[in-house]
């Protein structure tokens, strides 16, 4: 089903001290933000999930106690253990995820940290309140955004690049640049496509950017950022929204090896019975990429959220493909599973 952006029902009542507040989800935070905003950074083992029976009610909706076996610190220092308060029932916003058993990339803040964002978002009864409940614990960073599930073998290149971003923030001025090329190195690896490509231009991702109100200045790709980008995809394809993504973010530049790399992921979803609501759109830019002067036309697709027929897509895609000269690709394997729920993959 395509999500749709737009006000959502908070079940129960609103998120206290929360880094927003209200029914509503936040604005996407990506990798860059993340690191510049944790006060510590851990790979840990999920220990444990716990709900205290009685967690006071400053923590009404944030009262369950995530325990992390510390196995590694990016940023910051910390004991072996630690627990971190959140909330696993909260719907709106999409809280961070923590899964027993599991190896988890946290990006966390301490209670003086939290309470600090909260200044001018709430009254000053409440300020006091928080000021006595707060400190002495550990919340999560941008909530869902803020817990990530990396594969181990590509946790050495999220270090690295972790400790690259610590090492651009903490310059003055911030060289821009570099930190443009950081933003396309991640852009270029399937575990932070969705953090490089949002970061470089949020309108690639039409669903979570109708959340972010933050002023807005893209730069056109340059040809070597699109060449990088498309021979990341071609070495690391995925198959979730960041296909459409990185469609939008090379625009036209030809380069065949890409284009295959991108059917055959397409060709593998459009044979399921569930079609993704993002692969009609992804077809449309591939069929453009081919000649098509407005792939959606062709494909049939009118609605910009409007969820795709499966039948009249499959139908649509191949009339374009003979139409456009468009190679016929064999499906290709899918890429290693990923974690639903976090970062570019959080419900809207």
């Amino acid at each position: 089903m395509r999500p749709f952006p737009g006000p959502l029902l908070l079940v129960g009542a609103v998120l206290l001290a929360a880094p927003s507040v209200g029914a509503y989800p936040i604005p996407p935070v990506t990798l860059w933000q993340l690191t510049a905003e944790a006060d510590l950074i851990v790979v840990a083992r999920v220990a444990a999930v716990e709900s205290p029976p009685n967690p006071g009610k400053n923590f009404a909706f944030e009262g369950d106690i995530a325990r992390l076996h510390v196995l590694e610190v990016w940023k910051g220092s910390i004991d072996s253990e630690v627990a971190v308060t959140f909330g696993k029932n909260m719907i709106c916003p999409a809280p961070p995820r923590y899964i027993p058993g599991e190896t988890v990339l946290a990006f966390l803040e301490t209670g003086e940290t939290r309470l600090a964002r909260m200044e001018g978002r709430t009254s000053k009864k409440h300020m006091e309140e928080l000021a006595t409940t707060l400190p002495g614990h550990w919340f999560t960073v941008a909530l869902s955004y803020g817990t990530l599930y990396p594969e181990a073998g590509d946790r050495p290149f999220l270090r690295d690049l972790v400790e690259d971003a610590l090492a651009l923030q903490a310059q003055s001025p911030l060289p821009e640049s570099e930190q443009r090329a950081w933003h396309v190195r991640a852009a270029a690896r399937r575990v932070t496509r969705w953090h490089g490509l949002y970061a470089l231009d949020r309108r690639t991702d039409e669903v979570l950017s109708f959340y972010d109100r933050k002023p807005m200045r893209p730069k056109i790709p340059t040809a070597d950022e699109r060449r990088e980008v498309m021979r990341g995809f071609i070495q690391e394809p995925s198959d979730d929204h960041t296909v459409a993504m990185t469609l939008v973010f090379v625009g036209a530049q030809p380069e065949p090896e890409f284009d295959r790399a991108v059917l055959g992921q397409a060709e593998r979803l459009l044979a399921e019975e569930d079609i993704p609501y993002w692969l009609g759109d992804a077809l449309a830019r591939v069929a453009e990429r081919y000649g098509s002067r407005n792939g959606r036309r062709d494909l049939g697709l009118k609605d910009d959220w409007e969820e795709p027929n499966a039948r009249a897509l499959r139908r649509a895609w191949g009339q374009a493909r003979e139409r456009y000269g468009i190679p016929q690709v064999p499906p290709a394997p899918a890429p290693p599973p990923e974690v639903r729920g976090v970062a570019g993959l959080t419900p809207d």
